[in-house]
């Protein structure tokens, strides 16, 4: 891939990267970013119609851990994931 920057102090140079103006190239069209486990477990528990209580019942946890699993502030285990089919 070839990089031309136009700089009107300068002129043309190719491959010149002005110090303020970094440019970041990359092969291809963005990749997208995955989304986090939490917010995968959100949108499988409202789409089934589950509340937060009803999940940590289930789960045999508090309704703040599903919460805390659901904002990302701790990872969700990985057999939680596993067991509702999410990973």
């Amino acid at each position: 891939m070839y990089l031309l920057i136009i700089d009107p102090d300068l002129g043309t140079a190719p491959g010149y990267r002005h110090p303020s103006r970094h440019v970041r190239i990359t092969p291809g069209p963005p990749q997208p970013r995955p989304v986090p486990d939490g917010q995968r477990l959100r949108h499988w528990r409202t789409r089934c119609g589950i509340t937060r209580a009803q999940l940590a019942d289930a789960a045999k946890v508090s309704v703040a851990q599903v919460a805390r699993w659901e904002r990302g502030s701790i990872p969700v285990p990985a057999q939680i994931l596993e067991g509702l089919g999410l990973r």
